[in-house]
């Protein structure tokens, strides 16, 4: 909300409806406060959402006299109507927001990450352009949860995604696919520049993350693998399948790797 004048910050910090018949002779007000024009009648309202003022709906007049309470009144049941659209509003953003985000980590959801990614290999075709795909797995996850509970596994799902969005660059999208299973679609990336990136991120993850914080001595870590557009698939679900062989390659290889050819 924009900060207001006097009568704006009256209507915010008590929260409730306001009616100036003349600024001059209300002693709450100072007529001669610093304004663009001269104000005698005020009507306002706050305006709600729930217990918190978002801004202020307010009429005002260089006349005397100029509102009633019935004016108010009618002020208040638009305002009440506003408010409720707002609240609904809000929800319904929340609600979507949701539905497209996974609640642990914030990342995308499976679903909406695959519409991302047909989106992105149609524009990289248009343009012709590379785009790399990442699906990471956490080694032994099934273990961190047997061994120190389903918390502890919540904590590591957690970090591996706070890191995967410190490492990716901003244009890149990043989803929890699955249990204990991520992709990453990477714009614009050419093979080397996704491995290298997974690389970072495999690194990353091994030198932070423990399955019961610092003091662990056993690191956490990922298995990666990579695949390009054009190189590797020439469509958004061949890119999945050929980043999910790469990736179960890696942990038949020994795991704790990056795997793109």
């Amino acid at each position: 909300m924009k900060l207001g004048d006097q009568f704006d910050h009256y209507v915010v910090r008590t929260q409730r409806p306001l009616l100036v018949n003349d600024v001059r002779r209300d002693f709450r007000f100072t007529a001669s406060a610093a304004t663009d024009r001269p104000i005698s009648s005020v009507i306002a309202c706050p305006i709600t959402i729930g217990e918190t003022v978002e801004g202020v709906l307010r009429l005002d007049s260089v006349r005397p006299q100029a509102y009633t309470q019935d004016d108010l009144r009618f002020l208040d049941i638009l305002l009440d109507l506003l408010n409720t659209a707002l609240a609904n509003a809000r929800l319904f953003a929340q609600t979507q927001q949701l539905a497209i985000t996974d609640g642990l980590t914030d990342l995308y959801r499976r679903q909406p990450f695959l519409e991302q990614l047909a989106r992105e290999v149609a524009r990289a075709s248009r343009s012709r352009e590379s785009l790399a795909v990442m699906m990471l797995d956490i080694d032994h996850f099934k273990r961190y949860n047997d061994t120190y509970g389903h918390s502890a596994g919540d904590l590591i799902l957690k970090a591996v995604a706070s890191l995967m969005r410190k490492t990716i660059p901003p244009d890149g999208i990043c989803a929890r696919y699955g249990g204990e299973e991520f992709a990453i679609v990477l714009p614009k990336a050419s093979k080397a520049v996704g491995t290298e990136i997974a690389d970072r991120l495999r690194q990353s993850v091994e030198a932070h993350v423990r399955p019961m914080g610092n003091g662990q001595r056993d690191a956490v870590t990922v298995s990666v693998g990579v695949a390009t557009f054009p190189e590797d698939a020439q469509s958004d679900l061949e890119l999945i399948r050929r980043s999910d062989q790469r990736l179960y390659h890696a942990k038949r290889s020994g795991r704790n790797q990056v795997c793109s050819t």
